[in-house]
């Protein structure tokens, strides 16, 4: 609820932004879309090294950052020091996001599991909507920066709660995460975002050069996948094994005939593993018919 509320809760504050901080339009846009940019470039690599360090650490990290930097949104001097404070907010949401659901997946199983997603998507769909009209309502009864303040009491709630309520552990890895790979997709992903977001003001030099950075660091990541020593998705068909880590999730399957078991507790893994075991199985007893 706290990453998916700021989605959509500044937009219905951009007229008085504007006139407060005398923003530009291209400035406007940035405060737009500055939370988007954050989370989107930082939530599969923070994903990743929440699944490796520990999902409650990172939850609560992230519940803490949004405090700060709600609070420094709430009254930025200038437009430019608004934006900054969003993508920071945004970054501690790239924190939340996928820690909730990972977490989810490693705390429940079956039905549980089902109705946690369930909730779990209802009340993010809820906040996104919910967020324009609480930022209409604060609108007309305070000053513009209440609107990021929202957020505040939100993420002392979730503090408290994860401090108390969750686990210390929750089904972490202990494969090392791929930094180099997650540095490369925030830079991408933030090149793309920031190209796409400029676009619609004109085919510029600037946003050449952010499509140029997101097509090399994609071809070099794309060359790292298939040759590098250490790739970001190998797959090996003898040894019916399968790891992948693209800066969000680092997937292990091991299937043999007689007995297959996954050594993560995904969904979309327990499908990779009965596919793996379906092919294994001819093959093996071809080999024991001989």
């Amino acid at each position: 609820m706290v990453a998916n509320i700021n989605t959509s809760i500044s937009n219905v504050a951009l007229p008085s932004i504007g006139s407060a901080l005398n923003a530009t339009d291209t400035q406007l846009t940035g405060i737009t879309d500055a939370y988007q940019l954050g989370i989107a470039a930082t939530v599969l690599y923070l994903g990743a090294v929440g699944d490796r360090y520990g999902r409650k650490r990172m939850l609560l990290l992230g519940a803490f950052l949004c405090v700060p930097f709600s609070l420094m949104s709430a009254w930025s001097p200038t437009a430019v020091f608004l934006i900054g404070a969003q993508i920071a907010v945004g970054v501690s949401g790239g924190m939340l996001y996928p820690t909730t659901l990972s977490m989810i997946t490693a705390l429940w199983r079956g039905k549980k599991l089902t109705a946690a997603i369930a909730l779990w998507t209802g009340i993010g769909t809820g906040a996104s909507v919910l967020g324009p009209i609480l930022g209409g309502w604060l609108l007309g009864n305070y000053w513009w920066g209440s609107v990021f303040l929202i957020t505040v009491p939100l993420a002392i709630v979730v503090l408290v709660l994860g401090f108390v309520v969750l686990p210390k552990s929750a089904a972490e890895h202990n494969e090392p995460v791929d930094h180099q790979g997650g540095t490369l997709s925030v830079i991408m992903i933030s090149s793309l975002v920031l190209g796409i977001v400029m676009l619609p003001q004109g085919i510029t030099i600037t946003v050449g050069v952010l499509f140029a950075v997101a097509h090399h660091i994609a071809y070099f990541f794309a060359a790292q996948v298939l040759v590098g020593n250490s790739p970001k998705l190998s797959v090996t068909l003898d040894g019916c094994e399968l790891h992948q880590s693209c800066g969000q999730a680092r997937l292990a399957a091991t299937a043999r005939t007689d007995d297959c078991h996954p050594l993560a507790r995904s969904q979309s893994e327990t499908n990779v593993r009965n596919r793996r075991c379906a092919r294994a199985r001819p093959r093996h007893a071809k080999a024991l018919d001989r």
